[in-house]
């Protein structure tokens, strides 16, 4: 089954997700343009990798073509039986330690920078020249490199965070003022005044029925 459309965005998900990435606007762009320059039909192989493994190929269709690579040897792009076998053989062509570091480098990063020479490199190893023009003339991904989950999440932490820096100022300002009634001399506290300032906590500490300093007045 040739994989494009919504499928291909399907399937990059789910490489990135074997990769151990987030599937952001940024990485699918970057896998949608490579794919394209590929524009192969071979079965569930979008990225046109010769990744052999007779578990993983088609039974009766194993090739999708073949060509000749450097030093005249012959490679076969594979027609792979399923989506999962698919991505299983472009994960394991990506994650070869001999080859690839660049390209898994800014996958992981997000950004070409200064390793687009080598990236360049690596997708000509792959063999996508068309691919390695285009990021040759400048091109890069533009899209986020969050997804919505990780903003919203980042977005959550924040709030976390002012929340309880208001609770923390609050807790001081209640310590305060104990300490303030307490060296005035004012009576312990009965179980009601506890009660209501428990109830209150969330509120602004001025709310807050504070016990009477009959010293000095009813506190400000």
């Amino acid at each position: 089954m040739r994989i494009d459309g919504d499928d291909l965005d399907n399937f990059n998900k789910r490489l990135l997700g074997a990769l151990s990435l987030d599937p952001t606007q940024w990485r699918l762009e970057f896998l949608r343009e490579w794919a394209r320059w590929e524009g192969t039909g071979a079965s569930y192989n979008p990225f046109a990798t010769t990744w052999e493994d007779p578990t993983l190929e088609h039974a009766t269709n194993p090739w999708w073509n073949t060509f000749q690579g450097q030093q005249g040897r012959t490679y076969h792009v594979r027609n792979y039986k399923n989506l999962a076998s698919g991505i299983e053989a472009t994960r394991r062509t990506i994650q070869q330690d001999a080859y690839y570091a660049s390209l898994r480098g800014v996958l992981a990063r997000q950004a070409i920078g200064n390793e687009r020479a080598h990236l360049i490199a690596d997708i000509r190893t792959w063999g996508t020249t068309g691919f390695a023009d285009t990021l040759a003339d400048g091109w890069e991904p533009r899209g986020p490199t969050a997804t919505h989950s990780t903003q919203h999440s980042e977005e959550l932490t924040n709030h976390l965070i002012v929340l309880t820096d208001k609770l923390d100022r609050l807790n001081d300002a209640v310590l305060a003022r104990f300490e303030a009634v307490a060296r005035a001399g004012a009576a312990a506290l009965d179980g009601a005044t506890l009660a209501s300032i428990a109830l209150d906590l969330a509120a602004d500490p001025t709310d807050i029925p504070w016990p009477q300093d009959t010293t000095k007045g009813t506190p400000k």
